[in-house]
């Protein structure tokens, strides 16, 4: 499984949670709760043992989880991934226009040559799913694999919270759209949720919590990718960074409300096992 480049990734503690888990999970644990996704690879790594519940606040988790968790891969997305690879007649889009030099900002957090080739792919996406060629399943499938294709080739130093003058020597390879996951099953019964954490009611066996834990924004450090997988010409970034209005901020990112955040949520969870990082 490809992955973001991530502020707080739980690639390296994948061992030490699956140790914990399987020390407390009983034959009838059937419930996984990673209601702070992220990346979504807590959830993945559990996907063959447990029905996954996944939430974030972020589109963009939302998505890459949905791929993860919901779509498949299939000898039809690996034929369009390579037609959407070798689009050729790029177009300047919403990409182009707010996240690269080809805009009035001059935002540079994307090459004009990548900006122009996720445009491209990006309205291509949209165009089959329009036209009933795809399902929702295959739509989140090729965008999730967007997200974390293009992601290799920003020109930042990891998060989005800025962009570097020049463009450095990954940012200047070619954008090259890869399957976000080869995995031809997928289990049933997953469910995936954008939702703030405090507005879910659910029932868990197990439940993982990852949440912010300084006062960097999620939203503001992946605004890009958040307006890559919405799209929607009637958002328009601003600021030197190209934020979204109206951004979601997390209680969580707050030092003043971080513990009462909280105890409200661990004392509203139905939960048998709760793990926290």
């Amino acid at each position: 499984m490809r992955n973001l480049n991530y502020i707080g990734s739980k690639n390296k503690l994948l061992g030490f949670i699956k140790k914990v888990v399987d020390l407390n999970r009983t034959k009838k644990s059937v419930v996984f709760g990673d209601l702070f996704a992220g990346t979504g690879i807590v959830g993945q790594n559990f996907a063959e043992d447990f029905k996954i519940v996944s939430n974030d606040a972020e589109y963009y988790s939302y998505v890459i989880s949905y791929a993860i968790l919901r779509s498949r891969y299939s000898t039809k997305m690996k034929n369009l991934i390579k037609q959407l690879n070798q689009l050729t007649d790029l177009k300047e889009g919403l990409i182009s226009k707010y996240y690269s030099v080809l805009g009035e900002e001059k935002r540079n957090f994307f090459s004009p040559e990548n900006a122009k080739k996720a445009d491209t792919i990006r309205l291509k996406i949209d165009e089959m799913f329009s036209k009933k060629e795809i399902n929702k399943k295959e739509k989140m499938f090729l965008l999730g694999s967007l997200l974390v294709s293009i992601d290799r080739i920003a020109n930042t130093t990891s998060v989005y919270g800025a962009y570097l003058k020049k463009l450095k020597s990954s940012a200047l390879k070619p954008l090259v759209l890869e399957p976000i996951h080869q995995k031809r099953k997928i289990k049933k019964g997953n469910k995936i949720y954008n939702n703030d954490i405090m507005d879910l009611d659910l029932e868990y066996d197990i439940v993982y919590l990852d949440p912010p834990y300084n006062n960097r924004q999620y939203s503001a450090n992946y605004a890009p990718l958040n307006f890559i997988a919405m799209y929607d010409k009637r958002i328009v970034p601003y600021g030197k960074t190209g934020l979204l209005e109206n951004y979601f901020k997390s209680d969580f990112c707050s030092k003043a409300k971080a513990k009462d955040t909280m105890t409200q949520l661990v004392s509203k969870l139905k939960t048998k096992h709760l793990l926290i990082s």
